[in-house]
């Protein structure tokens, strides 16, 4: 990797090089660095003399630390952006000790060692930052190989990180819980594979689908952009934090694009089939009916026509959720559906609508219809 990003230097970055004021940008020195070891008595003489390893020395934690003061003195920012699964395609219940050890080392401890070793000489003030992954709060099929537990405690070293390094040099830790982006490390695991997506193309559209933002991509700017508002002063006083840059799934907990639910964003939302109908002049669920529509004659129909298990609920003699209600509102037309005025559904649920108007005006009627189980 350290190779292949000289050669990317050299070949230069293009667009992406060029600043805001519209210099370019310029790298002034790549050192080889290799976050599994923290000192070079770490490093196995199997790894000196592999073929990405020969001809270069010094890329331990420590080695590196040592070398960047000697060369610049003072470091104001410290970025972990690094992370390692060798068995992440294999479930956890799969992960041998190994497999599960060697994400935590690479993707959690090597954060402690980072900043063990460029804390004495990072500036007061100054700022690290790590990258972690919602698996690490939620269970993500598919990201495997112990990962989940790494960025876990990747995320729990980040709080305790900040009060010990808070405290002794006064810097401060901050973790950015990422979305999906189509990185090379997001692509290794569980790639494209007879035509089918692979796991980062899924949860991609999964994200554009079921977060606040819908439709749109996390793009890798987004990220850079907030571990730049993390670093500057702006947020001076910000420390162990885990800011979420995933547009918004993390306060997801329910997926609307599943084949069992049916959300409409923004305007007629549909939802569970609910029909509660109750008069302030009585203490239990009443019918009614006008010349105008079908009578709605006995429990029995509503009961039929409503989820069994939540009318059971709203109808148990303890539970008198219309006492509660009763005196707030009056909703007499609550069925719409966008662009079907003129469809069978929509008649049907007019003329349902019509049969309830005559419930006393202090009463209350909640409907919520789902077209799919209640209008057939």
């Amino acid at each position: 990797m350290y190779k292949k990003f000289l050669d990317m230097i050299d070949k230069g970055f293009g667009e992406d090089a060029i600043l805001q004021d519209g210099s370019t940008l310029k790298i002034d020195k790549v050192y080889p660095f290799d976050g599994l070891y923290s000192t070079v008595e770490e490093v196995p003489e199997s790894v000196k003399q592999h073929k990405h390893y020969v001809g270069l020395s010094g890329y331990d934690i420590k080695s590196v630390a040592e070398q960047v003061k000697k060369d610049y003195g003072k470091v104001d920012y410290l970025i972990h952006s690094l992370a390692n699964g060798p068995e992440v395609e294999k479930p956890l219940l799969e992960v041998s000790r190994k497999g599960y050890l060697g994400a935590s080392s690479s993707s959690a401890y090597s954060l402690i060692a980072m900043v063990q070793q460029f804390g004495p000489f990072m500036t007061s003030g100054g700022s690290a930052i790590s990258i972690s992954y919602i698996a690490a709060e939620k269970c993500v099929p598919g990201y495997g190989g112990g990962m989940s537990s790494a960025k876990a405690a990747l995320e729990s070293d980040t709080r305790v990180l900040a009060w010990e390094a808070g405290r002794k040099w006064g810097i401060r830790i901050n973790c950015i819980s990422a979305g999906p982006a189509k990185t090379r490390a997001a692509n290794a695991i569980k790639k494209a594979k007879d035509g089918k997506p692979g796991f980062i193309d899924r949860t991609i559209q999964f994200y554009a689908a079921n977060s606040p933002l819908a439709g749109r991509k996390l793009k890798t700017d987004d990220v850079g952009t907030s571990a730049l508002a993390l670093c500057s002063d702006m947020n001076a006083a910000v420390t162990g934090t885990i800011l979420h840059v995933d547009l918004g799934m993390h306060t997801m907990g329910m997926a609307v694009d599943s084949v069992h639910i049916k959300v409409r964003l923004h305007r007629g939302v549909r939802l569970p089939v609910c029909c509660l109908i109750a008069d302030s002049r009585t203490s239990s669920p009443t019918t009614s009916a006008t010349p105008s529509g079908p009578p709605l004659s006995s429990r029995s129909t509503l009961e039929s026509k409503c989820s069994p298990n939540l009318f059971s609920q709203c109808a148990e003699p303890n539970r008198k959720p219309w006492r509660l209600l009763r005196s707030f509102v009056f909703i007499s037309s609550l069925v719409h559906f966008e662009n079907e005025s003129r469809s069978p559904v929509s008649r049907r649920v007019q003329a349902y609508n019509d049969s309830l108007r005559c419930v006393h005006p202090l009463g209350l009627i909640l409907w919520s219809i789902n077209s799919r189980s209640f209008l057939r």
